[in-house]
């Protein structure tokens, strides 16, 4: 009687675990994954956060996200608040943390994964999410 219980509650959480799986696969699962990203991002996360777009990013993209910084204008940098640049380009967290970490290949922007650690880099990617008003 208890294996039985035990087995039917073993097969409850892989079912949960594979409908996660499955889901965050999915286009709605990844929105729904992202959201979860940036929720998670304490207040001190997003303080750190902060610090490091101004020390490392504000110079182009602007204190405010838009881009309308003479370096930002002259380079072309996105305007992040535009909901048309996040409706045409869907970034996704892995695109944003390999273009934070690499750069652009365009040489608009600067690498900087040998500056920042991978936590650093989430806490921007989550920072940065947040122009976009969600």
């Amino acid at each position: 009687m208890i294996m039985g219980r035990r087995v039917k509650s073993t097969a409850a959480v892989l079912t949960l675990l594979l409908v996660g799986i499955v889901s965050a696969n999915s286009y709605t699962g990844r929105r729904a994954v992202a959201s979860a990203t940036q929720k998670k991002a304490s207040g001190r996360q997003l303080a750190r956060a902060r610090v490091l777009y101004a020390d490392n990013c504000a110079r182009c993209h602007g204190s405010d996200g838009r881009g309308q910084t003479m370096m930002g204008r002259g380079l072309a940098a996105p305007n992040l608040t535009d909901a048309g640049w996040w409706k045409a380009e869907r970034p996704t967290n892995k695109r944003l943390t390999t273009s934070i970490h690499n750069g652009r290949g365009d040489g608009r922007m600067p690498a900087f994964g040998e500056q920042l650690s991978k936590s650093e880099i989430a806490a921007l990617v989550a920072l940065v999410r947040r122009f976009n008003g969600k």
